[in-house]
């Protein structure tokens, strides 16, 4: 899984790789991020945010085409997006009003078909929609374009971690296992206070206890193979109007605790599947390849032995086992079919 930051501000790139992130996820307005980020980290999934500008656009094939040619900028690096990012913000694109689920889920039926047809090798994420009211409401109209569901569904979720994890939870109930996830936005929610939420009087506290609460979502998240991302909003964000406390990472203990939470999983990540945490060099890498292709081959190869009934010697089953095992005989005498 990847666990990241939504980037939503301008930020220097060494600012932004000194979190060691597996994923993240950019607005459209930052994309001369993409090719240092992707240099840097050629493995992280990054997924760009697409909106329209200060308009709204009701014609979805419109959009679409605009939606297209911006992604067509950002290809060498991504192929992951999200349009429409909010359909409870006209701003961004929605072309319908919130209250209109009918209208929504017909717009991104329209605007996804038309996506497929000019852009076949653009990976489309739909979602989220961020009113907790209607949230689930939504989903559920989502639910029924399953067939234009291309990549996966975004999810947007605010509140204590238990708060967070069930709600995913109803959402990602909504669809079948087979769909992957993101969790495009986390936080405790933009314009609560942060001693309310965790009933702690003293900030400093009930941050660092927030801070900690929120890597609960991270290691929730790692351990679904559902969730492709999860990336916590936000990095750094200027509001329109004042909040009672920041959500941001960047000078909080928030972010302290992501950048520890990534340095852990980085190292345990090392140490299962880079021979004791030291870099794994090509040599190996290949090696390790050319293994498994192999054992791939024999597996294929033991079922078409199966099939035709060819079990003992060396040109049956019993052959391959011997091969599969490095050459070493079998410390047993095969014998089919069984004796009673």
């Amino acid at each position: 899984m990847g666990t990241g930051l939504n980037v939503v501000a301008p930020v220097g790139l060494s600012e932004l790789l000194a979190y060691g992130c597996k994923s993240y996820i950019l607005h459209h307005y930052f994309a001369d991020l993409l090719p240092g980020l992707r240099a840097a980290q050629p493995d992280a999934n990054i997924l760009m945010r697409y909106g329209c500008k200060n308009e709204v656009v009701s014609d979805p094939y419109q959009f679409a085409k605009d939606f297209v040619a911006e992604a067509a900028k950002w290809r060498p690096y991504t192929r992951l997006a999200a349009f429409s990012w909010e359909d409870n913000n006209p701003v961004e694109g929605a072309g319908s009003r919130p209250d209109n689920l009918e209208n929504i889920i017909t717009w991104r039926a329209a605007v996804s078909m038309a996506v497929t047809k000019l852009a076949p090798w653009l990976e489309v994420w739909q979602g989220p929609f961020s009113q907790p009211l209607r949230g689930l409401e939504f989903y559920r109209a989502l639910s029924s374009l399953i067939r234009y569901i291309r990549s996966g569904v975004c999810i947007n979720a605010y509140g204590t971690s238990g708060e967070i994890i069930d709600y995913c939870s109803q959402v990602m109930a909504l669809f079948p296992p087979t769909m992957r996830f993101w969790l495009s936005e986390f936080n405790f929610g933009a314009g609560r206070d942060v001693r309310l939420v965790y009933n702690i009087t003293d900030e400093r506290l009930a941050k660092q206890a927030y801070a900690e609460d929120m890597v609960r979502v991270f290691a929730w998240a790692d351990a679904d193979p559902r969730i492709v991302g999860a990336s916590y909003f936000a990095e750094y964000w200027v509001p329109d109007t004042p909040i009672i406390t920041t959500i941001n990472a960047r000078g909080e203990p928030i972010g302290e605790a992501i950048k520890s939470y990534l340095a852990k999983e980085q190292s345990y990540y090392d140490s299962q599947n880079n021979n004791g945490g030291e870099a794994m060099d090509e040599a190996k890498q290949d090696a390790m390849i050319e293994m498994e292709a192999r054992q791939n081959a024999l597996l294929t190869e033991m079922w078409k032995r199966f099939r035709l009934g060819k079990f003992e010697g060396a040109d049956g089953i019993d052959g391959l086992i011997v091969a599969m095992n490095g050459g070493k005989p079998l410390d047993f005498t095969p014998i089919y079919p069984p004796k009673n």
